[in-house]
């Protein structure tokens, strides 16, 4: 099981949790039912948010570890050219 499963395993877990209990609230009159409706919708809500974050997340790990690369391959050809100087025969006479 890899990071992003187990995140949205917990996810759904705690997003059950809070809507078993506002059912239960609901049965028990503790609850009214329009307030009901928006528990759960702000229930469904946070549990979108927190679904995209591993996806953003990934995404941002991938493009900064590619910027990486490309900063850190310029750097390194930046100090070979450095080192041999120039290339052209006629600067070497």
């Amino acid at each position: 099981m890899n990071l992003f499963h187990m995140w949205a395993v917990l996810v759904e877990s705690v997003a059950l949790i809070a809507i078993i209990i506002t059912g239960i609230g609901l049965m028990l009159c503790v609850v009214k039912p329009a307030d009901a409706l928006k528990h759960c919708g702000a229930v469904l809500g946070i549990v979108i948010v927190l679904m995209l974050i591993p996806g953003v997340l990934r995404i941002f790990g991938r493009n900064i570890s590619r910027a990486a690369g490309r900063v850190g391959g310029h750097w390194h050809w930046h100090h070979v050219l450095a080192q041999t100087g120039p290339t052209n025969t006629e600067n070497k006479r």
